[in-house]
């Protein structure tokens, strides 16, 4: 088999990681988590998938840490946030 991502083990067939959490009344409990050794197969079963330089994409879609600042600027998009100021201001210029 493949190098498997951190602390991912094997059990009935199947991959699983275990994950540590808090209850609201302050318990810890472990949940144990489906892994996919692909994206399309995260996607598709809706199981955790390890990115090597993003980390832990749970059910196929969301990664678990949110990425940075730096690390979102520096992906070359040219993504623009559209705040009232910022609208105001492309309404003026397109007014003149």
């Amino acid at each position: 088999m493949a190098d498997l991502p951190p602390d991912v083990y094997e059990k009935d067939g199947r991959l699983w990681r275990d994950v540590d959490r808090i209850s609201p009344e302050g318990d810890s409990w472990v949940k144990h988590r489906p892994v996919a050794l692909t994206l399309q197969e995260a996607k598709i079963k809706h199981w955790d998938w390890f990115h090597p330089i993003h980390g832990w994409v749970l059910e196929g879609y969301k990664l678990e840490k949110d990425r940075d600042a730096a690390d979102i600027l520096a992906d070359g998009s040219q993504t623009v946030v559209a705040t009232p100021e910022r609208q105001m201001e492309l309404t003026r210029a397109e007014g003149e």
